[in-house]
């Protein structure tokens, strides 16, 4: 099958995401006349015939490759129709097209989905100074839980920790192994750590305890594989953390796009935890809770204890 033949129904599907955006422009039409509008779907629809064109040229392609290609377009096109369609109305088709972006990720590419969150300004922020406060001996041994493709992983190796990753997913570590070569990567599963007792000074979990099937024997691990004295935490989705929390949030940082989308899909999507449920289980493992730390005002909990002394 031709390439551009092949892309077509996936083009109709982002086509209908702009779609919406062009049937809630009614005050934006009324303002300024349909011919704005025409203007923003044609712009729309060159960007996807160029996006075809480019990858019927180029041969074979994956379908989320060219998904991500319609949407680049799609987005250079914005700055064209800002300056008579209007600011507001813009930012609305930005969001549709960053929603966009995000579905065709997490339903075609998800290692590609968790690489492109961990490079957002408010998730490398928020995950790194998590890090920096859980105050690691220098040089001392890491492990990742659940590193996904790397992202945090890396800055742990920058920051001068010898540090080791694990993931469940063959793809995750294969797209990490591609994205940081240099990393120690490996597949295994969280509830059977394929390490030795005491292996690590500090084991750290960001957003893997809260989706497990069996968080009290994640825990557990991470604490079997932690030398006395070191330092167990997990970063999760905070219960308490409200829509109205989250609203004032998404104001306080004036995201758009993609990075919009990912931030308002973790607080809708991902399941939270509760400070006592923590409590709990941090009891389940033999581990009692030392200290915890908010981020994002208050939208993810780091919980971080001591391993048990020998």
């Amino acid at each position: 099958m031709e390439p551009c033949a092949r892309w077509q129904p996936e083009v109709s599907v982002l086509g209908e995401h702009v779609g919406e955006a062009h049937r809630g422009y009614g005050h934006a039409r009324a303002r300024m006349g349909a011919a704005v509008t025409r203007h923003v779907t044609i712009r729309c629809s060159s960007s996807a015939a160029l996006a075809d064109e480019e990858f019927t040229n180029r041969g074979k392609h994956s379908d989320c490759q060219f998904h991500l290609a319609w949407w680049r377009c799609c987005n250079r096109s914005l700055s064209a129709v800002s300056a008579g369609f209007g600011r507001v109305t813009v930012r609305r088709l930005d969001q549709v097209l960053g929603a966009a972006k995000l579905k065709t990720l997490l339903a075609r590419d998800q290692p590609g989905l968790f690489a492109a969150i961990g490079e957002l300004d408010w998730y490398s922020g928020s995950h790194r100074q998590w890090i920096d406060d859980l105050d690691i001996r220098a040089c001392g041994r890491v492990l990742e839980v659940g590193c996904a493709t790397g992202t945090l992983t890396s800055y742990l190796a920058d920051t001068g920790y010898r540090v080791t990753g694990v993931d469940r997913s063959d793809d995750m570590i294969r797209r990490g192994r591609s994205d940081h070569p240099e990393l120690d990567l490996s597949v295994g599963d969280a509830m059977m750590l394929p390490y030795e007792d005491d292996a690590f000074d500090a084991v750290i979990a960001a957003s893997v305890v809260n989706v497990v099937d069996d968080a009290g024997a994640v825990l557990t691990e991470m604490h079997r594989v932690c030398a006395p004295g070191g330092t167990v935490s997990m970063l999760v989705p905070s219960a308490s953390f409200t829509n109205e929390d989250f609203d004032t949030l998404l104001e306080k940082l004036g995201l758009t796009g993609f990075s919009q989308a990912a931030l308002t899909k973790w607080h809708g999507s991902a399941p939270k935890m509760g400070r006592s449920q923590i409590e709990t289980l941090f009891r389940s493992a033999e581990l009692e809770l030392a200290d915890t730390h908010s981020y994002l005002d208050g939208m993810a909990i780091a919980a971080t204890a001591s391993a048990r002394p020998d």
